[in-house]
């Protein structure tokens, strides 16, 4: 069955597509936006690739922290200084 007639034979509509690399590129994970719309990840890694915006791209980079900015942010989380959304601001890390 298909949701939301968002599907037209193994199509799908670029509003449909364009709405789906949006919400990606503002924040949603593309498990998330995956699992929302029941998608495949290579379909959506797919477009991505083909309408995702270049920075997007160029921020996507994946970042490296040390052990000890790591403990740091476990330990400020554990003894309840601060919640996880807070440490993420705090420590800038994703």
């Amino acid at each position: 069955m298909e949701k939301s007639g968002q599907k037209t034979s193994q199509r799908y509509h670029l509003k449909f597509i364009e709405k789906v690399v949006q919400e990606v590129e503002f924040g949603a994970t593309q498990i998330s936006v995956i699992n929302k719309y029941n998608l495949n990840k290579t379909t959506v890694n797919g477009w991505m690739q083909k309408y995702g915006s270049q920075e997007f791209f160029n921020t996507r980079q994946a970042r490296r922290y040390s052990t000890n900015l790591k403990r740091k942010v476990l330990l400020s989380i554990k003894e309840g200084k601060m919640s996880i959304q807070e440490a993420k601001v705090a420590y800038e890390i994703t």
